[in-house]
């Protein structure tokens, strides 16, 4: 497992950890990712902008998190976010960038 630049929290205690291959494979009871003593199964603590977890590739998508405007899922850069179902490729509902569904 590598981590750079974070700092990870493992809650209680450290079940399994093996190797498999180039695999890392880290069983706990709680993990947190720059969040100490996590309450959850899995706590990520929100960068200053407010960004939790991000997944990056052409139209980075994440989790954001505001005192004012509570949880939102969202793209990070200017582009469609869309649903799909059933394992499908093609989205079933998107919300445009000019917020029509």
């Amino acid at each position: 497992m590598k981590l750079i630049k974070t700092n990870l929290y493992m809650g209680l205690v450290i079940l399994t950890v093996s190797l498999i291959g180039n695999t890392s494979y880290l069983i706990a009871q709680n993990v947190g990712v720059n969040f100490p003593n996590p309450p959850y199964k899995l706590t990520v603590a929100a960068d200053f902008d407010g960004n939790g977890i991000v997944q990056i590739g052409d139209s980075p998508t994440g989790f954001y998190t505001n005192v004012n405007s509570g949880g939102t899922f969202k793209t990070l850069n200017n582009a469609h976010l869309g649903f799909t179902t059933n394992n499908k490729n093609v989205s079933a509902m998107i919300i445009s960038i000019s917020k029509n569904v």
